[in-house]
């Protein structure tokens, strides 16, 4: 589709009135331009799909300056700037019968794009553009161009707001509860689209208790009627909670989880990695100490022989504890969810190796705000959190379920052979080495063929008895060796990264499969059938956020290493998809901070180019070769760049750098 601009005198006047009416303002400018006898004409190159709109530009879409002029020929000089009023292209016209063109791709921060027109050092004409990107993924394999928006639009099924003191609250629930948990997770989808991720984690930090420790979920109800009496079957199960009777709000503590303090770490890195807001962020780090001191001195939290966080035995980091059941409410068990006299520890890795993440972004945000010794503090606490899971909870294939500091018998299970959910997350939390990783990853395959699940995403597998956690939970459903999407979505994120690209293409694509098929998507899925009714939390968003993960930072490889995509790693790992030709953006709605490239792998002159932009200064290149390939050149804006080879498992990459974000790059190699 051929796209028209053209501006002269009064013409300019009229077309930045209509632009502004129906486009919302493409090719409009701030002001109305003075008669000139200079014409402008900007034309895109690129093609759209017939239902885009056609009246904005994206980023690396191709453009034609066309300069017409009824007055004798003289030096004009054509300036383009992005929205920052950073220069990308300069050029000198050469006019033919009174016109010159010139030809740019749309690079740098998004916004308004100027034209310039310079006669000497006077600006005789310019032109605005407007530039707006959303996070795409085009390949031309229908799955995969469709993936994102299918997952993002399960993903909003999950959100909800509150609101409070006249404020706008947005996050993910289950239901109508907003647990930190779930919206720490999820966060890392929807950060993509959501304008703004401030409020929700502000409000649970604000209702920080004064030992340092936070509430697992917070809601809001219509009246106090039914707030009271959600109080009082708090006050039964002799939880810790607050209500807030003029707000309506219930917030509460489930005894037996021992991840919230290193998931609000998590949270508010993840906001600030978004926004770039380092005022915000170094408010927080406060509270966030604190949460960490807590969990690191608690009695109840913390177990000094082992150095390591502790929990009662729960499954995973699941929120119910094995044993009897506790109180009776309406004639109903209740789980036992509390810690009391009968509760018996546990050290769970997925506790620990989040523990090692926290300390690992607490030591990158205190060392962003200049707080070295604190960032050193942080970064020996990491290495020492690493050490210990890798002593107490490996077990040689993967990390062991739970390791018990009270004597327990279950009966009916090995549990030596229980494989839990946190396993791909301490992966992709990078407390194992690449080799416990691909140990962790090659159990998950080999259980896949030798199991009836239809898939191998287990919430722990072998499941314990039914009953085991005093309440009927029988083996196969929810996190009882149930199937979740959210551990497909991590152990995919983990095979990109640690050579067995193929098999993470494979999980991207068999859950994209089943969610078509089934027009839906769960939280838990029954272990022998994806169409079983004795699923839970149909509709659930958690596994599609983390799938959106993985497809844009494993398969795309677009990773933010700093803020604002500032500084970004990219790792196109397309050939493992088959794909050979590639157009990638993505994008912080909050911050309105994007990354994007084209990609194209030509295996007749055994080249890949790529062709990158964005509003940061750096990037790091981590490029997949085909099978048996030998780097040769790489050329970065023409020039022959340094890089490395690294092998990862069977799989070839090139390493280099890039000193700016708008790179051309040409990479050549040999086959056998």
């Amino acid at each position: 589709m051929m796209k028209t601009i053209r501006l002269s005198g009064a013409a300019w006047i009229a077309w930045g009135m209509i632009a502004a009416s129906v486009f919302g303002g493409l090719g409009d400018v701030a002001s109305a331009a003075p008669a000139t006898p200079w014409q402008v004409e900007v034309r895109s190159l690129t093609t759209r799909e017939p239902n885009e709109a056609a009246s904005f530009l994206r980023p690396l879409d191709e453009i034609e300056i066309f300069v017409k002029t009824t007055v004798p020929t003289t030096k004009i000089r054509v300036i383009v700037s992005d929205g920052c009023g950073e220069p990308y292209h300069q050029a000198q016209l050469d006019f033919v019968g009174g016109v010159a063109v010139t030809k740019t791709m749309i690079r740098g921060s998004l916004g308004r794009h100027t034209v310039r027109l310079f006669q000497g050092d006077q600006c005789v004409q310019k032109k605005s553009l407007d530039v707006r990107a959303e996070t795409r993924i085009s390949t031309g394999q229908a799955d995969l161009d469709a993936f994102y928006s299918t997952m993002r639009a399960i993903v909003q099924n999950n959100m909800t707001s509150m609101c409070i003191d006249g404020r706008v609250l947005k996050g993910c629930a289950a239901g109508d509860v907003v647990w930190l948990r779930d919206h720490t997770h999820m966060m890392k989808a929807f950060r993509y689209w959501e304008p703004d991720l401030v409020e929700l984690v502000d409000h649970f930090l604000s209702y920080q208790l004064d030992d340092g420790s936070y509430f697992d979920y917070t809601r809001q109800y219509k009246d106090a009627k039914k707030l009271n009496r959600e109080a009082e079957l708090n006050t039964l199960m002799k939880a810790v909670f607050k209500v807030d009777p003029q707000r309506l709000l219930l917030f509460v503590r489930v005894g037996v989880e021992a991840d919230l303090e290193y998931l609000a770490v998590e949270a508010v890195h993840r906001v600030w990695q978004t926004t770039g807001d380092d005022p915000w962020m170094r408010s927080a780090l406060g509270k966030l100490e604190n949460g960490m001191h807590y969990a690191m001195t608690s009695p109840r939290r913390w177990s000094t022989e082992h150095k390591l966080v502790k929990r009662p035995f729960t499954i995973d980091s699941w929120d119910f504890e094995y044993g009897q059941s506790g109180p009776i409410s309406n004639g109903r068990k209740l789980s036992r969810r509390e810690i009391d006299d009968d509760t018996k520890y546990c050290i769970m890795h997925g506790d620990n190796s989040g523990m090692f993440d926290a300390c690992v972004l607490l030591s990158k945000m205190f060392r962003q705000t200049n707080q070295v010794e604190k960032a050193d503090h942080w970064r020996r606490t990491a290495d020492q959190f690493r050490r210990q899971v890798n002593k107490v909870c490996w077990n040689g294939r993967f990390y062991t379920h739970q390791v018990h500091l009270d004597p327990v018998k279950v009966e009916g299970v090995d549990e030596s052979q229980q494989l839990s959910l946190s396993n791909p997350l301490d992966i992709n939390r990078g407390i194992c080495d690449h080799a416990q990783a691909v140990s962790i990853l090659n159990e998950y395959r080999h259980r896949r063929t030798t199991t009836r699940a239809f898939a191998e995403w287990f919430s722990l597998d072998p499941p314990f008895p039914d009953g085991a956690f005093g309440f009927k939970l029988e083996p196969g459903k929810y996190v009882n060796g149930g199937i979740l999407p959210m551990v497909g979505g991590e152990l995919a994120r983990a095979a990109f990264e640690h050579g067995m690209e193929d098999y993470g293409v494979d999980i991207l694509r068999r859950y994209y499969r089943m969610v078509s098929e089934n027009h839906e998507t769960c939280f838990a899925y029954f272990a022998s059938d994806p169409k079983d009714p004795r699923t839970e939390f149909p509709g659930n968003g958690w596994g599609a956020a983390v799938m959106i993960n993985a497809l844009i930072e494993g398969l795309a490889g677009i990773q933010d290493e700093a803020s604002q995509y500032r500084e970004v790693r990219v790792s196109p790992r397309w050939l493992a998809a088959g794909v050979h030709q590639a157009q990638c953006c993505a994008r912080y709605a909050a911050s309105n901070t994007y990354f994007a490239y084209r990609y194209r792998h030509d295996p007749a002159t055994r080249v890949i180019t790529l062709v990158t932009t964005g509003n940061g200064s750096k990037a790091h290149f981590h490029v997949l070769l085909p099978q048996g390939a030998t780097p040769q050149q790489v050329t970065c804006g023409g020039k022959a760049t340094d890089f490395k080879s690294s092998l990862v498992e069977k799989s070839l990459y090139v390493d280099f750098s890039a000193v700016t974000a708008n790179a051309e790059v040409r990479l050549t190699y040999a086959m056998p």
